[in-house]
């Protein structure tokens, strides 16, 4: 596994103590993907929510490349937290390890001592997401306008 130090620069992890970075990352379960590997579809049930330990993983919304998520940056939670389909498909750019966390685990989390600081963690990862897109689209408002 991997070292503290590395864990926590993981924005899902901000705020949490040595012991509960490592109560949360003993939650998971680690997986390996290759490059060019479909982690997930756009439209399977969302069932984990994926941190990158190692490589890049990029995000799809049909065939439109819309992030790239690196070491320590979690992807996935949407459907997760909402027990949803997925809304994008997330594809190995190189060779990949996850630490993977099932809906269960993911529960239980939501039901400890730890919620409120998860949560807020995965707002702050929404909403610079959110940020982002707004940006996209703002861009793209100004392009058309400009044609």
């Amino acid at each position: 596994m991997y070292e503290l130090d590395r864990l926590r620069r993981a924005r899902i992890l901000f705020g949490f103590g040595d012991n509960e970075i490592e109560a949360i990352v003993a939650l998971g379960q680690e997986k390996r993907f290759s490059a060019g590997d479909v982690i997930f579809r756009e439209g399977d049930p969302g069932r984990y929510l994926y941190l990158v330990l190692d490589g890049i993983v990029s995000i799809y919304i049909g065939d439109k490349h819309i992030a790239k998520c690196r070491d320590f940056e979690a992807f996935g939670e949407m459907a997760t937290l909402h027990q949803r389909p997925r809304s994008a498909t997330a594809r190995a750019v190189t060779d990949v390890c996850v630490l993977a966390f099932g809906e269960r685990e993911v529960a239980r989390l939501l039901d400890g001592p730890q919620a409120v600081q998860f949560l807020m963690n995965i707002i702050e990862v929404l909403s610079a997401r959110l940020e982002t897109g707004n940006a996209w689209v703002a861009n793209g408002l100004e392009s058309q306008r400009r044609q």
